[in-house]
């Protein structure tokens, strides 16, 4: 008899890392953004950060940010991902 397989997303994980990361205070944003710019990588509880900021100044940082790590990865052009991340469906 085989194991039942384990999903690979916990949903659990990502509601708790999302509440977590809406309590954020501004410096903490600017940790991450510090982080991200050395990239090494992000986790869960970095992105939920991220994605409560809403001060313009935070977005702005944000962007930059952004696009300093896009342009050091990928230089000046334009990188498109196929439709293939958008569902699931095989």
């Amino acid at each position: 008899m085989t194991k039942a397989a384990q999903p690979r997303i916990d949903e659990n994980v990502i509601a708790t890392s999302l509440a977590s990361g809406a309590e954020s205070e501004a410096q903490q944003v600017r940790d991450v953004l510090a982080k991200a710019r050395l990239m090494k990588g992000l986790d869960a509880s970095d992105v939920a950060v991220l994605s409560h900021a809403r001060d313009p100044e935070l977005l702005a940082e944000l962007f930059e940010a952004a696009r300093t790590v896009k342009e050091e990865i990928y230089g000046q052009r334009l990188v498109l991902f196929t439709p293939l991340y958008v569902s699931n469906l095989c």
